[in-house]
């Protein structure tokens, strides 16, 4: 879908409706077998996203540590929410909330 979408064929759907939920695996083995999957289509990606989905993993990656250096170090208050609202910005809503 990544490589064959272009702004003539492709648009931004923000209706509730257009949301395809699934249930979380509950065994290890299958959801490492679907995490696999996930991660073999990885090269079919266009590189800006590839580096859009790096930076998102990331933020997720240095947030506890940034909170941690943050209870010590004042200044690092602010690094470590920024790194929370660039994650967060990211992060669609749950259907719970809506």
């Amino acid at each position: 879908m990544n490589r064959a979408a272009t702004s003539k064929n492709t648009s931004v759907v923000i209706d509730k409706m257009a949301f395809a939920y699934s249930e979380p695996k509950r065994k290890w083995k299958h959801w490492f077998g679907q995490k696999t999957r996930h991660m073999s289509t990885g090269r079919y990606y266009r590189p800006g996203h590839k580096f859009l989905l790096g930076i998102f993993s990331l933020t997720h990656f240095l947030f506890y540590p940034a909170l941690a250096l943050a209870l010590f170090y004042t200044p690092m208050l602010y690094f470590t929410l920024g790194i929370w609202g660039s994650a967060s910005s990211f992060r669609p809503s749950s259907p719970a909330s809506r």
